[in-house]
């Protein structure tokens, strides 16, 4: 009973976190996997949404922040509720849920959130291709991002 009330009484400062992390012009997302239990079906996998204020290398100089949000799955309506109302650059990995953030689903006409890839999740993709083949444009493409990881 007391974490309820815990959780009760946190809340509001929750969602003053989320919505200071929104004010930038700039944020990251991303989601991780964590076990649930005791859901009557066992165990499932269910995610913790990560939201990250920190700007300083773009000139954002406000105070870092995260926020977490939890779902019971990986549905894309996940981030669209949590950041349906952010402006501005979203550094995300390349997870589908994000798009209808960027643009509408009907229309695909742009929204008001850019999307900034993961040079990470970027050459993971070259990586696979030389896992299966080898391809000289693959490999040119994981030296060129390892080149930019070391800067």
């Amino acid at each position: 009973r007391w974490a309820r009330k815990l959780a009760w009484l946190m809340a509001p400062l929750g969602e003053r976190l989320l919505a200071y992390i929104l004010e930038a012009p700039k944020i990251h997302g991303d989601d991780t996997p964590v076990t649930l239990l005791g859901n009557g079906n066992g165990s499932a996998i269910a995610r913790f949404w990560v939201y990250l204020r920190h700007g300083w290398s773009s000139g954002d100089m406000e105070p870092p922040a995260v926020a977490y949000r939890f779902s019971a799955d990986r549905g894309g309506h996940h981030p669209a509720a949590h950041l349906g109302n952010y402006r501005g650059f979203l550094q995300a990995d390349g997870f589908a849920g994000y798009n209808a953030l960027y643009r509408d689903p009907k229309t695909k006409a742009p929204r008001d959130v850019v999307e900034v890839g993961c040079w990470a999740h970027a050459r993971r993709k070259f990586t696979d291709v030389l896992d299966k083949t080898p391809s000289p444009v693959a490999a040119e493409a994981v030296v060129r991002i390892a080149e930019l990881f070391a800067i």
